[in-house]
């Protein structure tokens, strides 16, 4: 039966609203993806410069680590215990080039801390041995700018707290004792301090052993500067470092921290004085080589963040034993 036209007529305006309407929903969703797609990509551009940045602090780091080596170290029979000592070892010993024994000492010690580490830390502290070996290599052979051996072994102190604070702030390793002591935690429930305590005495002690025990104490004041070198870098000093983190976004905050640092998260609701708006306060508790990753992870998840740090002399509970992470 043929339509009206009064009837067309009618149901012409009508057609041109909703075909009207349903382009305009077409044309906000169309944006709203490519909004979406827009952020996506930039969020990616700023992974891709932070990873290219890690990267380039953890090449500086080991460039000075291997300066610290042939320059002091090296020339002067300083052991400081860690797989450098070793490697200054076998080198006066069995002729067996540094660059050598960091790989291979190493390699086995980055396949034990898979499991414990991640992939993502693997890979950053396989980048310090790489970088760490090839340095090591490259600037063997360099003079040693001073006779003075206590010198030396205050400038190898300096160097390798440098170049070690600078990786661990970009969330690498060199790998060694450290790594090894914290993957070794995983099936034992021997502190971290303690092993790594235990480590560099042994190596030390070899090297007292070896070349002489004024070699040695030479070596324990290398590792003293060294170590202090790297907590003020880290900004951390005896044991911890908790922070205060007041964000918005407490849930993804508080699930990265305890996935990704496997660390305890206490959560609390506070109020601004001045805006009077409710916001989540984190506590959180970390050993100080952990303070980079746990800034990268706030800043990621909530750049509004607010976050204040502070040292926490000791330390008791799952985590931490006697005031030692």
């Amino acid at each position: 039966m043929p339509i009206p036209a009064s009837r067309r007529l009618a149901d012409a305006p009508r057609g041109r609203r909703l075909f009207t309407a349903t382009l305009r929903r077409r044309r906000v969703d169309s944006w709203r993806e490519g909004g979406e797609a827009r952020e996506i990509g930039r969020l990616r551009a700023r992974r891709l410069d932070a990873a290219w940045s890690r990267g380039l602090v953890i090449t500086l780091g080991t460039g000075l680590i291997a300066l610290g080596v042939n320059l002091f170290q090296v020339p002067f029979r300083i052991v400081d215990g860690g797989v450098s000592g070793v490697g200054v070892l076998l080198l006066h010993t069995l002729g067996v080039p540094v660059s050598v024994t960091v790989v291979a000492l190493n390699l086995p010690i980055l396949a034990l801390g898979l499991r414990a580490h991640g992939y993502r830390f693997i890979a950053r502290t396989f980048l310090g041995i790489v970088t760490l070996a090839g340095w090591v290599q490259l600037t063997s052979g360099l003079p040693s700018p001073t006779r003075d051996p206590l010198l030396a072994a205050l400038y190898a102190g300096l160097l390798s707290g440098l170049g070690s604070g600078l990786v661990l702030r970009a969330g690498g390793s060199t790998g060694g004792s450290d790594t090894l002591a914290r993957s070794l935690q995983r099936w034992f429930p021997w502190p971290v301090g303690s092993t790594l305590l235990w480590t560099d005495i042994a190596v030390i002690g070899s090297a007292g052993l070896l070349f002489g025990a004024e070699r040695a104490l030479y070596g324990a004041l290398s590792l003293f500067v060294g170590t202090r070198v790297i907590d003020f870098l880290l900004e951390g000093a005896r044991s911890a470092i908790a922070a205060w983190i007041v964000t918005d976004q407490a849930e993804p905050v508080a699930r990265a921290v305890l996935e990704k640092l496997e660390r305890g998260v206490t959560r609390m609701e506070v109020e601004g004085a001045y805006t009077g708006r409710s916001h989540a306060l984190l506590l959180v508790v970390v050993a100080r080589e952990e303070v980079g990753e746990l800034r990268r992870l706030v800043r990621q998840l909530d750049p509004r963040a607010f976050m204040a740090l502070g040292e926490v002399s000791e330390v008791l509970g799952e985590g931490f034993r006697a005031g030692l992470p």
